[in-house]
């Protein structure tokens, strides 16, 4: 049997543990959060949507494991940007001028 954990963001930006596994079968996967259960989907997203589907959560999106939320892709893009702004800053040339210009 295959465990995973996958993450529901509702709207207000909480986020919620959903417990996947596979089973045998030819539809074996089910989700579980809560004490409320959705079995029997071809794949684990599947099983997911119909989960919150059913408990009626105000759903923002559904992330697998290691899939990262929009919250966290913003925030690994501004941490980006601001190293990119250290790095040019750390590089200006002694005579002011900026050292990614094409200039010697």
């Amino acid at each position: 049997m295959t465990r995973e954990t996958w993450r529901v963001v509702v709207e207000g930006g909480e986020v919620r543990a959903v417990e996947v596994t596979r089973q045998r079968g030819a539809t074996p996967w089910a989700a579980r959060a809560g004490g409320c259960a959705s079995c029997n989907w071809r794949t684990p997203r599947e099983a997911v949507v119909a989960l919150v589907y059913a408990v009626q959560w105000p759903m923002r999106e559904i992330l697998a494991p290691g899939e990262l939320s929009a919250e966290e892709r913003v925030a690994a893009e501004r941490a980006r940007c601001a190293a990119v702004c250290r790095e040019v800053a750390a590089a200006t040339r002694a005579d002011g001028g900026n050292p990614y210009d094409g200039r010697a």
